[in-house]
């Protein structure tokens, strides 16, 4: 049962958009959370980890808001193990998908092309498990898409005291 729901992102502007009216909206960064340890039962992102400017600081900012027997929920951009599969996938961020946007909304399509530089960073999918492991004792991923897109369970923060 979910009793609080708090939402967090760098742009003031974006919580403002969000249509989750019910919720405590916070600025901030996943590197530097504003929480107390062991605040949270679970903690989800979708499509933002991505995002973060330094994966493993922000895997261990989650493990340390989490409870002992906390959850963290990703549903994200995978970048497959599989060179052939990243290959294609690079194309496809960094030629198609901007493509397809603009015939689809014009000039403002464009903004797709913002997802290609994020997507190079991205650590390949067996990357993303060890930095996970290294908050958390429990990490199960289900590669999707061949690999294109991941959804990942760990559970069980690891503390460091």
């Amino acid at each position: 049962m979910i009793k609080r729901v708090v939402m967090l992102d760098f742009l003031e502007d974006m919580l403002r958009k969000a249509s989750l009216i019910d919720a405590d909206k916070v600025v901030g960064v996943f590197e530097n959370l504003p929480f107390r340890d062991g605040c949270f039962n679970l903690l989800t992102t979708s499509f933002a980890l991505r995002d973060a400017r330094n994966m493993t600081e922000a895997i261990k900012e989650f493990s340390r808001v989490l409870r002992k027997n906390g959850k963290y929920l990703i549903l994200d951009l995978g970048k497959p193990n599989n060179i052939i599969a990243r290959i294609v996938y690079a194309v496809y961020w960094r030629v198609i998908a901007p493509l397809i946007a603009m015939i689809r909304l014009g000039p403002k399509g464009m903004n797709a092309a913002e997802i290609y530089p994020t997507y190079r960073r991205l650590p390949t999918n067996r990357m993303l498990v060890k930095i996970l492991r290294e908050g958390f004792s429990d990490v199960i991923i289900k590669e999707k898409l061949m690999g294109g897109v991941v959804i990942v369970r760990a559970l069980n923060p690891l503390k460091s005291s």
